[in-house]
């Protein structure tokens, strides 16, 4: 009877001392128990880590009390025990382990924002302003031709009668009428340049003047950055 009498208090001791093996564990007394059992199966010892073990409905609820809280829900006893050693001192230095923060931005736009793109399109000229323009400048151009026909009709009237031939001769009414043609035929030629040179600038002012607009199209990119788990989702779109 002594014998088995100090077996159970051996036992009963080692249960009470694996009872508790991270002291700074607190909350619910039957959990933190059972999941301390469990920490020391798995010779996890917290250190310093603080927290809390409760019950919420179905769920076992950890807690880490740290400068920044960090709760997490579990379904049963050894998911516990594994939140809790992934927070211990001993497994802090497994980047798989560790708890981290993970600031999210809900919204950024990259300044400064694209600038707007200007699309210019120039509108077809109409017929009958082609046409019109096409005309005064062929108007033009017959013009000036009729003036080369005088021009050269003058100078041949004049060398007929060139100061190179005698003067001893007496002038003669065909030679007189050779000098009129020269004459006459100059004064029309130059008529006939100013009227064709005025057609010619006339078309090309009306071209100018009458040239059609253009039409224009704004195309406005936008940005939209959102972060995504592991990375950043990127879209742009275009509107006009």
């Amino acid at each position: 009877m002594v014998r088995f009498a100090l077996v159970i208090v051996i036992v009963g001791a080692t249960r009470a001392a694996s009872a508790a093996p991270c002291e700074g564990l607190h909350g619910d007394a039957a959990l933190v128990s059972a999941v301390g059992d469990l920490l020391v199966q798995r010779n996890v010892s917290c250190g310093d880590l603080r927290g809390e073990i409760r019950q919420d409905g179905s769920a076992i609820v950890v807690t880490r009390e740290d400068a920044v809280p960090i709760e997490r829900r579990v379904a049963d006893l050894a998911t516990a025990a594994t939140v809790i050693e992934s927070w211990s001192v001993s497994n802090v230095t497994d980047p798989l382990l560790v708890a981290h923060p993970i600031p999210v931005v809900a919204d950024y736009r990259p300044q400064p924002m694209p600038k707007d793109i200007v699309i210019k399109v120039n509108r077809d000229r109409d017929t009958n302003n082609m046409l019109l323009i096409g005309g005064i400048a062929a108007a033009g151009a017959l013009l000036g031709a009729v003036g080369v026909y005088y021009n050269l009709d003058s100078r041949d009237a004049a060398e007929a009668i060139s100061p190179k031939m005698p003067t001893s001769q007496p002038w003669t009414s065909a030679q007189q009428a050779d000098y009129d043609r020269a004459h006459s035929s100059g004064v029309k030629a130059g008529v006939f340049y100013g009227l064709g040179g005025a057609a010619l600038l006339a078309s090309a002012v009306l071209f100018i003047v009458t040239a059609p607009g253009e039409d224009r199209t704004v195309i406005h990119p936008h940005y939209a950055i959102a972060p995504t788990q592991g990375g950043a989702f990127v879209a742009r779109a275009w509107s006009f």
